[in-house]
């Protein structure tokens, strides 16, 4: 059965959503104003749930580089995680992670600083740079990051506009070392 996952809002935005077919069910919207109960901190600067991260609702989650995963809800060949991010500050990043637990995940990585997108496996949430591809964003302008977790074996990250339809890019990852499993988000720099 094939899932589609959102995580709708992190300055990025984040809100995790899940489907069996091509409509997304959000998991997580952030609406209770805080992270919930089945996300841990994993390390990193502190994030805040707060209405200035908001995109799809009140509320959203604006990132100061920490790393927060659960693995309640787990990703697999045949489904889709995405999530909308900001891009107010050009020195940011936004990850959206895959294959995560408590020793580390991979992740689609929106890097604004270094003008690009990128995949990278994160043992122990540190970074292992995967592979590449340009990109060039506009200033406070939202984007839709998604993972495609192909039946074939391959995981393909697209960077959609801010009518999150549009595809601007999209990159085959290379080299990963931890797809199926959890989720995990990550920003820094979003404000």
């Amino acid at each position: 059965m094939t899932k589609k996952y959102s995580i709708l809002s992190l300055l990025a935005i984040l809100a995790l959503s899940f489907s069996t077919t091509a409509k997304a069910i959000v998991i997580e919207d952030f609406e209770t104003g805080s992270f919930g109960a089945n996300w841990t901190f994993a390390g990193g600067g502190s994030d805040t749930v707060s209405a200035a991260g908001a995109h799809d609702g009140s509320f959203g989650v604006t990132g100061d580089g920490g790393w927060y995963y659960r693995n309640d809800i787990t990703v697999s060949a045949g489904d889709t995680l995405s999530a909308w991010f900001n891009s107010q500050n050009a020195g940011g990043r936004f990850y959206l992670g895959f294959g995560a637990d408590g020793t580390g995940a991979s992740s689609f990585v929106a890097a604004l600083n270094s003008g690009d997108i990128r995949f990278q496996n994160n043992l122990a949430y540190g970074f292992e740079e995967l592979n590449t591809a340009a990109q060039s964003y506009l200033s406070n302008t939202w984007y839709r990051l998604e993972v495609v977790f192909d039946l074939g074996g391959d995981v393909i990250g697209n960077l959609y506009g801010s009518d999150g339809t549009t595809l601007l890019n999209s990159l085959t990852a290379v080299g990963l070392t931890n797809v199926s499993g959890g989720v995990t988000v990550r920003s820094f720099g979003s404000q």
